[in-house]
Parts: C-alpha cells; sequence; structure tokens
C-alpha cells in the first residue's frame, strides 16, 4: 500500500515528472527483466535483482492475466533468462511435484497504473522510481531465509497451488496487479525454497536474440521458471547371498531391480532409467546423481541359484542434505539390508539340507555306513534355515528311503527336531509318517510351520531319527549297491509382489546318505577242497560285539557268558563278548549264504556233519571286513530351482587285506571236512569166530548122536 500525498509533495511530484518521463522509455526493458529473470534464480545463488521498473505502453487495464510457474530442479547447464513467455527448459532439469506455491498482490491497478506513469511518490512526495523484493520480505541475517513481511500476509489471493507431476501450478483470472510469489510447500527433492520474486501483470515481453522487438507488447498471461538447487547423492546397492546358517556371504550376479522414489504424494514411481538393473559380477548396481529424496530398491527376478525372491521386500533408503546415504529408522525390514562402506548391502537367503548316517563303527554322522539286517539306524538331517523363514508358505522335509522303515517310536526310538541343545516344540512342525507295513521301505514328511519359526532363523534344525534295515536290503556284492536314503527340502523360492508364493514358486534341496549290508558264504567239502560238497551240515554262528552294546545285536540274537564262548573255542579278549545269531545249514550245494550282516567277526561252529566225517576241531573264521567307497554324483548348480546335491552312482568295494584288490563278488569261504578212524567193535572178529566153531561143533555133534541112534536099531 501507498500513504496519501499532501499539496506540498504533489507540487515536487510535477517537478520530477518529467524526469520520470524521460527515465521510462530507458528503464522499461529493465523492467521487464526484472520481473522475468527473477524467478529464474536458483535458490541458494547470490543473484542481484533488477529493479521493476515504468513502462509508458498501452494498458488494457480491463483484462485479466494469470501467472503459470513451471517448477523443475536446477541442472548443470545454466538456464536462459526468463521472458514470460513459454521457455524451454533445460535438458538435464527435473519437473518437481508437490511445490506449493502462494501469492500476494502488493499493487493494485490503480497503484500499479500510477507506477508505470511515474506518478506514484513515497510518504515523503518522492517519486517511486524502483520496487524490488526487499520493499515486502524480511531477510533473516543468520540464516539467509526471506519470507513475506507480515503486513502483507492479509493481501493473499487464492488458496495454495501445488505443482503436479507435471511440475505446473497456476493461478488464473487474476486482476492487473504487482504479486508477490512465495513457494510455500517445498518438495523433499529441495534443499530450500526459492527465494520469493515479483510478478507484474502484465509485464513486457523480455526481448532476446532471437526475438529483439519483444519490448513493443504487454504480456497478461506470464510464465516464469523458478529453478530449486537440491543436494544429490550416489547410491551403490550390493546383493550378497547367505546359505543357511553360514555367515560367509557371496556376492549375486544377475539379480534385476527396479529403484522407484517417494513422490509428493507418497505413491512410489519408477525411476527413469532405473526399471530392471542387473548386477554385475560383484554384485552391485551404480545409481548416479539421485536429487534429495526417499527412494526404494524393489527385486524383480533372481538367478536360478535356490536364492529366495522376494518381491515384496522394500529396501528403503534417503539421499540427505549432505549427498550421504542413509536408512530411515522407521524401515520395516533393516535385519535384510544395512549401509557398509557407503554401500547398500541387501541380503538374500536360501536354505540348506544335508542328510547323514551314523557310523556305526565311529559313532561320527557321515555319508555311508555298514549294518545288519534288523539293525535300528540312527540318522540325521540337518537343515539351514533361511534368514527370512517367516515369509515363506512352503518348507517341507520328506524322507524317502529304499529298503528301510521310519521307526516311529518313542523315547530313545522317537524323532526329535534341535536348534542347538533346544528341542523344537512340536508346534513348529507335524510328522505325518508314510502308511506301510513294518516289512516295507517307509519314510516321512516334516512340514515346518514357518510363523512359528523365528527364533531359528539362519540356524540349524537337526533331525535325529531311527530306521529299521529290513530283510530285502542289499547284501551281494556282484550288484554293486548300497541301500540309499534320500531327503529332501521343499521351500518357496519365489514371493509375490503381495507377498504370498507364487504359482511356480517353489525350490528344492536333495541329498543322500546309504548302508550297506553283507554276506557270509560258505561251501562245504569233503576231503579236500575238490572233494564233493556237503548238504546238511548244521552250524551255530556267532558274533563278536562290543561291551555295552548288546541292544544293538541283530533282532533274534542271543548273548552268551564268555565262559561258554571259551569252551566252545571263541576267543574271549577284554571289553569283547560273543552272542548266537542263529543256526544256519547247508544247501544241496554245500552252501551257506547269511545275508544283512555288517562287517565285524563272526565265526561258524559245526553241531552236526555226515556220519563217516568227524566234527571241526575249531569255530570256522568267516569274519566280514570289506572296505567301500561310494561313489557319489556330486551337483553344486540349481536346474529350474531343484538342486540334489549327493545322487548315489555306484560302489567300489575292496579286501582289507588286500585293498587294491577290488571285490566284484562275496567272498567264499570253503570248508572241509575228512572221514574219522573207525575202531572195533565190542567182542569183534574173535567172538565171531568163535561162535562159528560152536555152532560146527554143535551140528556135528547132532549128526553123530543120529548116527549112533541108527546103528542101534539095525542090531
Amino acid at each position: 500500500m501507498f500513504p496519501n500525498t499532501n499539496h506540498k509533495q504533489m507540487k515536487r511530484g510535477k517537478v520530477m515528472k518529467k524526469k520520470s518521463r524521460f527515465l521510462t522509455g530507458l528503464l522499461s526493458a529493465v523492467m521487464a527483466l526484472s520481473l522475468c529473470a527473477l524467478p529464474a534464480s536458483a535458490a541458494g545463488e547470490d543473484a542481484t535483482e533488477t529493479p521493476a521498473q515504468k513502462t509508458v505502453s498501452t494498458i488494457d487495464w480491463s483484462k485479466e492475466g494469470s501467472i503459470t510457474i513451471y517448477k523443475y530442479l536446477k541442472g548443470d547447464k545454466a538456464g536462459s533468462t526468463g521472458t514470460g513467455e513459454t521457455d524451454a527448459v533445460p535438458d538435464d532439469a527435473q519437473l518437481l511435484e508437490g511445490a506449493g506455491f502462494t501469492i500476494y498482490k502488493v499493487m493494485d491497478a490503480e497503484q500499479l497504473k500510477a507506477y508505470y506513469s511515474g506518478e506514484a511518490t513515497d510518504g515523503e512526495g518522492n517519486p517511486i522510481t524502483t520496487v524490488d523484493i526487499d520493499t515486502y520480505t524480511d531477510t533473516d541475517t543468520s540464516t539467509g531465509k526471506v519470507t513475506l513481511k507480515t503486513e502483507y500476509e492479509k493481501n493473499k489471493v487464492g488458496n495454495e497451488v501445488v505443482t503436479k507431476k507435471d511440475g505446473v501450478a497456476q493461478f488464473n483470472g487474476l486482476k492487473l496487479g504487482l504479486y508477490v510469489v512465495v513457494e510455500t510447500t517445498t518438495p523433499p527433492a529441495v534443499t530450500a525454497p526459492v527465494t520469493p520474486f515479483l510478478v507484474s501483470v502484465p509485464m513486457t515481453a523480455v526481448s532476446t536474440a532471437e526475438k529483439s522487438n519483444q519490448g513493443e507488447k504487454w504480456l497478461y498471461d506470464i510464465k516464469v521458471y523458478p529453478k530449486n538447487a537440491t543436494a544429490k547423492g550416489d547410491v551403490v546397492l550390493k546383493k550378497v547371498g547367505f546359505t543357511g546358517s553360514k555367515t560367509a556371504a557371496e556376492a549375486l550376479a544377475g539379480v534385476k531391480f527396479t529403484l522407484q522414489w517417494k513422490n509428493p504424494s507418497g505413491e512410489w514411481e519408477n525411476v527413469a532409467k532405473c526399471v530392471d538393473q542387473v548386477t554385475d559380477s560383484s554384485g552391485e548396481i551404480t545409481v548416479k546423481d539421485l536429487v534429495k529424496g526417499t527412494y526404494r530398491f524393489i527385486e524383480t527376478a533372481g538367478t536360478d541359484s535356490g536364492y529366495i525372491v522376494d518381491k515384496s521386500a522394500e529396501y528403503v533408503f534417503e539421499i540427505t542434505e549432505d549427498k550421504t546415504v542413509a536408512i530411515p529408522t522407521d524401515a520395516t525390514n533393516k535385519n535384510d539390508y544395512k549401509l557398509s562402506d557407503g554401500k547398500l548391502v541387501i541380503n538374500n537367503y536360501r536354505p540348506d539340507l544335508d542328510k547323514k548316517v551314523k557310523n556305526r563303527e565311529t559313532g561320527a554322522y557321515e555319508d555311508d555306513s555298514d549294518y545288519s539286517v534288523g539293525d535300528i539306524i540312527p540318522y540325521e538331517i540337518t537343515v539351514g534355515v533361511p534368514g527370512n523363514i517367516t515369509k515363506l508358505a512352503t518348507f517341507v522335509v520328506t524322507d524317502t528311503p529304499t529298503n528301510l522303515h521310519f521307526v516311529n517310536g518313542t523315547g530313545a526310538d522317537a524323532l526329535v527336531i534341535k536348534c542347538g541343545d533346544d528341542t523344537v516344540p512340536e508346534k513348529a512342525y507335524t510328522v505325518t509318517p508314510d502308511t506301510a507295513a513294518d516289512d516295507v521301505a517307509a519314510g516321512f514328511k516334516i512340514a515346518f510351520v514357518p510363523n512359528q519359526m523365528e527364533t531359528y532363523a539362519g540356524k540349524d534344525l537337526v533331525i535325529s531319527y531311527k530306521a529299521e534295515l529290513l530283510a530285502s536290503a542289499k547284501s551281494d556284492l556282484a550288484e554293486n549297491v548300497g541301500n540309499p536314503n534320500t531327503a529332501k527340502l521343499e521351500y518357496t523360492n519365489k514371493i509375490g509382489t503381495d507377498g504370498t508364493e507364487e504359482s511356480n514358486g517353489k525350490g528344492e534341496i536333495g541329498d543322500s546318505a546309504t548302508v550297506y549290508t553283507f554276506m557270509i558264504k560258505i561251501v562245504k567239502k569233503k576231503d579236500s577242497t575238490d572233494g564233493d560238497v556237503m548238504s546238511g551240515v548244521v552250524f551255530d554262528l556267532y558274533k563278536e560285539y562290543n561291551d555295552g552294546e548288546a541292544d544293538k545285536l541283530p533282532s533274534g540274537a542271543k548273548a552268551i557268558a564268555d565262559a561258554d564262548a571259551t569252551e566252545l573255542g571263541l576267543t574271549v579278549t577284554q571289553g569283547k563278548h560273543w552272542a548266537r545269531l542263529g543256526t544256519k545249514t547247508t544247501n544241496d550245494q554245500g552252501i551257506i549264504s547269511v545275508e544283512g550282516l555288517s562287517n565285524g567277526k563272526y565265526k561258524l561252529i559245526e553241531t552236526k556233519t555226515d556220519k563217516e566225517y568227524n566234527l571241526l576241531q575249531k569255530p570256522v573264521d568267516v569274519s566280514l571286513t570289506i572296505q567301500y567307497t561310494t561313489n557319489w554324483g556330486i551337483n553344486e548348480t540349481y536346474e529350474d530351482g531343484k538342486l540334489v546335491k549327493k545322487t548315489y552312482k555306484n560302489t567300489t568295494f575292496n579286501s582289507a587285506a588286500d585293498k587294491n584288490a577290488t571285490l566284484t563278488a562275496n567272498p567264499v569261504t570253503t570248508v572241509v571236512n575228512r572221514k574219522g578212524i573207525n575202531l572195533p567193535v565190542t567182542g569183534g572178529f574173535g567172538t565171531l569166530l568163535f561162535s562159528g566153531i560152536g555152532a560146527l561143533l554143535v551140528v556135528g555133534g547132532v549128526g553123530v548122536l543120529m548116527s549112533i541112534k541108527k546103528k542101534k536099531g539095525n542090531v
């Protein structure tokens, strides 16, 4: 507003009128420049404002005007001087959404007309020749912040107008006058609002090199291009993978991410040229010149490496005013990513699975061992739980044995799942045994409940269970096979944007262990190794076992006292004992075959033989000392989301006596029996002789008597 003038002041104004009119033409162009070039100054720059000047050109005071603001970030290239008309925005500029502008009318049409006519004077009657933004604003000397003077706040015109995605805010239907434009809402991308600036409606068009006669016309619809400075920073994403409980990470190449930014409306939008960016061989993606604001990376596709693709996870970060990267305090999944050495390190997870059988001799859990039919064999399945287990829908372990039957027992024979020393509660899983007869191979399935497993994320679970080796187990070395037991883990490896498992979103890991069982085979011969076979010969089979391991003997075995063992000719040593496994009889080919035995010390004691042959004087040693090397097909590559870590191929068998000799058939022991020496029968041959002579004498005596009687009858 301008104060009233008295008569003296008006007189002095007339004296100055001619001078003012003289200056009018000279300053018209400067006036136009000031009213357009001023808004093109970037916030924070030390731009000297050119004062608004008067012009004598004809104005249509009946018209209305408009102010259209194009808001963009200042790029590296300098913008041209504003002309009040549509200008070309620098090609590196970024239009800004969410910038709010409010206008204040500080001169009405009459005041503006007086100003342009050179008739406006101050309170002392001095002509007002220049108007600049300082007339209507205050500057905080400590911060440099420029604000509208309070006395002009009542001159607000309409409501704040906020730029849309096109960066435009428009004020239409404006009465002619002089306006102060204030940026009242600052987008997140800028560091400070643009300095308030003046816009005259109308204003003279500014001449340029291309349009030298622009100063000859008035513009009623004004276009202004205020620019903001912003902080720009770079971000480096690094994708790493963790397997189960392993703490060593591997860089993941070939993973796709899309970068999005949060617009002023709070919605996420893709950043141009940052859709489906792929991690390099170091697992990294670098994005440069991100303006201040909030961003997020979203994983859109992984590689066929078993790692879980989580499209619902967002990795939010900020570019701050000091151009650094920061993770917001309210980020939802901060356990899955972090800042390290200035890089945004994003974790990926996959589970793991290992299947082992207890070595019968050492007690260690290994890939293979040997057992006897009927043995209750301990197994372990170790499951490496991924760090994001609670997000999975499927996490199921299935055990599929060959010639083994899962023991669904209690106490020492119960299936137990532990994490370290802690037993996993049953609410975290369900065990479903296969339905099968006791003499048929059968395994089980464990369905874990992922939302009950947060405690075990990134840790190992050990499933301990037992299985009985069935009579169908392979014992013949000629078949060159073991009795494998395979376990697999099926799990969610693709999580959709809605947090649920995708239709093709399952992965699988498989592993195996195998068990061997062997055969004792003897052939019984008469007199020599080339003699005839002996059928019907009966033997008792004995096995040596360790002290305290009687419960590990095969089904039907009976331990005997050490004294009885000694009497039978079995050698008893410290900490060792003997057990009778059963009675075996040679068949028509003179053969005894006992299948389903583990390595160990065995003795056969003959209890019945042919009547012409003596029993063997001592036990026959039929110990088993077969060495075996399992040949596995090792695989570390996923195919269609599946990994079979070990595949049983075959086995190499060797004799303990000759490790270089490969066994292709079961060893056969030949047992020879020899005839005994027959002693004379009591009374033997002499008795028969005398009996014969006596009989002859009796016969002779009878004949003599009959002859005498005949002679007497004839006398």
